[in-house]
């Protein structure tokens, strides 16, 4: 199974999102899958102005559906 797209939080218990984010590069499979960041630690204009945490698209929590789904769109259409 090789996910489209992964939402990752950038704030978890036992690790970060950035960490996380390092191992899905390093794994063949699946270090050519975009990855969303869900971030408390940014606004949503700053998340809106395409400012990238680790060098990808984030998304400022509370997330709104509509623009998750905007985001998603955004991002699989630039890895075509």
């Amino acid at each position: 199974f090789r996910p489209d797209v992964i939402l990752l939080d950038i704030m978890m218990p036992e690790t970060d999102g950035a960490e996380v984010a390092a191992q899905i590069e390093a794994d063949p499979e699946l270090q050519s899958t975009p990855i969303i960041f869900l971030t408390a630690l940014l606004t949503k204009p700053e998340t809106k102005s395409g400012l990238r945490i680790e060098g990808h698209r984030s998304l400022a929590k509370p997330i709104d559906i509509p623009e998750l789904i905007d985001r998603i769109e955004e991002t699989l259409l630039r890895a075509l």
